[in-house]
């Protein structure tokens, strides 16, 4: 249970203080200043889980500090560190290795940052020891740069009892309740957030748009494009900044789910409007292709040098980190300068005007007006009958072709189905979503061993050409083609049995259920 109360203007710290000392034997520490940074992923991954990450700092030391978000019991303290940039970069540990398994591989970003004054006082027993700590905390928010603090965010009271003694500590408790204090409603992040009008968990990278089952096609369509269109604005910084590789990650993703939108657009919106639209983000789907294949070799290179041994492996460590770093980093130049083009800009203006503008009160386009969850569940039905098409010819998995089409018209149908879902039964969505996910992520795999080796193969050539390819290098690339390769046929068996089962009874019956007033 959480132990902080509020302390509202009327209630003064130091007679609360002098009451508590007047009926229990606490020691005064006196008061102490520090600057409270917040961190955690872009996607809030910490606070998902229901934990808070802080660096505390008040220039003497710095004191990170993992705690839970419900109850604030620390689950990990790290003395004398500093916040880093990802995770794997703090100390070798259980704090490391804990934390990386839950942001890895996102960055630590400052979310908020609070001044603090507190002032502690011991509940002692009688034989003089610590049983409980009661901190009277003022916080107030300040800039990025600490050069100025805003008006008070938060007045509390925190008693935390030491573990073990939170018996000892129910009178105390009781006496505090007394005094007429509530319990805190919110944690101090999330008061300092709201402060600095913000709110934890509020970015997403499927959002969810509920559509009216009877409202226009084209408008219920102009809906979901605001909001893919808002997911890639939100990410184009940290795309920009290179930050950390899913910011490019969930660009892309946005920009597949507009154009599996758009793919099923025809009759909506004007023809050479969606001719525009498919061709610029195709575009778009193109220039962040190379960067993000080399983002995910590089995050599965540990993976891969796993595959090696001995002098073998460390030359793969040696040469073929930097040279694919090296590539990455020529990558993201070519997309920072297309980014920062005239056709770019262009085209985000006309998308934010587009999906900004309102639907013609009439329109000779044959399902402009058609209600949009008969409409949706039609074209749905279409995607997940080729799908089933698609699987039932993938065989045993050795047709690469084949198994990257059924990848692709997986990817779609999901799309799909997440755009539509509020037009659906949620049982049934969520069920599909499930199978395709499975299937989507068993190909996706699969397609990423066919591009690494693919890869490995062109890095072979050119370290050969510029005559960095040692012998133990080259040896080092053979191993990992030949691993990869194998891991593929691997993966293309698993994934055509899940294809073989997406194209049985229990889906059909599932795709019946979903489209039954059809």
């Amino acid at each position: 249970m959480r132990h902080e109360y509020a302390l509202p203007e009327e209630f003064a710290a130091a007679d609360i203080a002098d009451t508590l000392c007047q009926r229990f034997a606490l020691q005064d520490l006196g008061a102490q200043r520090w600057v409270i940074c917040y961190f955690d992923t872009f996607d809030w991954r910490l606070f998902n889980q229901g934990y808070v990450l802080e660096e505390h700092r008040n220039g003497s030391s710095n004191h990170l500090h993992w705690r839970c978000l419900v109850n604030g019991a620390p689950e990990r303290v790290l003395p004398n560190a500093r916040m880093p940039h990802f995770a794997h970069e703090l100390p070798v540990g259980a704090f490391r290795d804990r934390l990386s398994g839950f942001t890895e591989p996102r960055a630590l970003l400052p979310q908020v940052i609070v001044r603090t004054q507190a002032h502690t006082l011991n509940f002692e027993n009688e034989h003089g020891k610590t049983l409980a700590q009661l901190i009277f905390e003022t916080g107030s928010l300040a800039d990025g740069n600490h050069s100025k603090a805003a008006p008070v965010v938060s007045r509390r009271l925190r008693l935390l009892p030491l573990r073990g003694y939170e018996e000892s500590c129910k009178a105390l408790t009781r006496e505090v309740k007394r005094l007429g204090l509530q319990l805190a409603a919110r944690d101090l992040m999330v008061d300092a957030l709201a402060f600095s009008g913000r709110r934890p968990a509020s970015y997403v990278v499927r959002p969810r748009v509920v559509l009216e089952p009877q409202a226009r096609t084209d408008e219920g369509a102009r809906q979901l494009l605001a909001a893919f269109f808002g997911v890639m604005r939100c990410n184009l910084p940290g795309v920009r900044a290179r930050t950390d590789a899913e910011f490019l990650h969930d660009f892309r993703t946005s920009v597949r789910r507009a154009r599996a939108l758009l793919g099923e657009l025809d009759g909506v919106f004007p023809k050479r409007t969606l001719e525009r639209y498919r061709r610029d983000l195709k575009w778009l789907g193109d220039i962040t292709g190379d960067a993000r294949d080399l983002d995910v070799l590089v995050l599965s290179l540990d993976e891969y040098a796993d595959m090696l041994e001995g002098p073998v492996r460390d030359a793969f460590a040696s040469h073929c980190r930097a040279f694919v770093a090296r590539e990455l980093e020529q990558a993201y130049e070519r997309l920072h300068e297309r980014l920062a083009s005239v056709r770019f800009e262009r085209l985000v203006s006309s998308l934010q005007d587009f999906v900004a503008s309102p639907v013609p009160r009439r329109t000779p386009l044959a399902h402009a007006m058609l209600p949009i969850e008969g409409f949706a569940r039609e074209r749905l039905r279409r995607r997940l009958r080729k799908l089933r098409k698609a699987a039932a010819n993938a065989g045993s998995g050795e047709d690469a072709q084949g198994l990257h089409d059924a990848r692709i018209i997986a990817k779609r149908c999901r799309y799909l189905l997440d755009a539509f879902a509020t037009l659906l039964p949620g049982r049934e969505v969520r069920a599909l979503r499930r199978q395709l996910k499975l299937l989507q992520d068993q190909l996706g795999t699969h397609h990423d061993c066919y591009v690494h080796e693919q890869r490995l193969s062109t890095l072979s050539e050119r370290m050969r050409l510029q005559d960095a390819l040692t012998p133990a290098v080259a040896s080092a690339i053979r191993q990992l083609r030949a691993g990869l390769q194998g891991k593929q046929r691997s993966l293309g068996r698993e994934a055509a049995t899940l294809l073989g089962a997406f194209a049985g009874k229990e889906m059909r019956a599932l795709s019946k259920a979903l489209f039954a007033n059809l």
